[in-house]
């Protein structure tokens, strides 16, 4: 799960020419990166539904729950209303449906090597 938001959040502020660190870790009230940072909060918690409001913050400069949630709703909001952001949002909801997607094909095939790698260790006795 770490990874696939680490990638969420990397993909959002690439799409803004954003360095992620200016967002996470640094104080930061430029507009741009207020809803670069917004716009993560909702895809994290579109995509990463049990994630707590708390954990979603803790990944932006340890933000309380609170700020989070003004957050998403504040970029609800601008969503309906900008169309501009609108349209960042929709792409960018793709590219990490995709980027889920991926993750997800990679954890099977991980998961199939194992079972192959753990077979072939009980056909040789190796189980000891």
């Amino acid at each position: 799960m770490k990874q696939k938001i680490d990638r969420l959040i990397s993909t959002v502020f690439d799409y803004y020419n954003i360095n992620p660190l200016n967002a996470t870790e640094q104080k930061n009230n430029k507009r741009s990166i207020v809803q670069a940072k917004y716009i993560c909060f909702l895809l994290i918690k579109e995509f990463e539904p049990k994630m707590t409001l708390d954990n979603i913050g803790n990944r932006f400069r340890g933000q309380k729950h609170d700020a989070v949630l003004y957050g998403l709703r504040t970029i609800k909001d601008i969503i309906e209303v900008d169309k501009i952001i609108s349209n960042d949002y929709n792409k960018l909801r793709a590219k990490v449906e995709y980027i889920y997607e991926s993750c997800d094909i990679e954890h099977i095939k991980f998961l199939q090597i194992s079972r192959q790698k753990k077979s072939l260790y009980y056909r040789q006795g190796l189980n000891r």
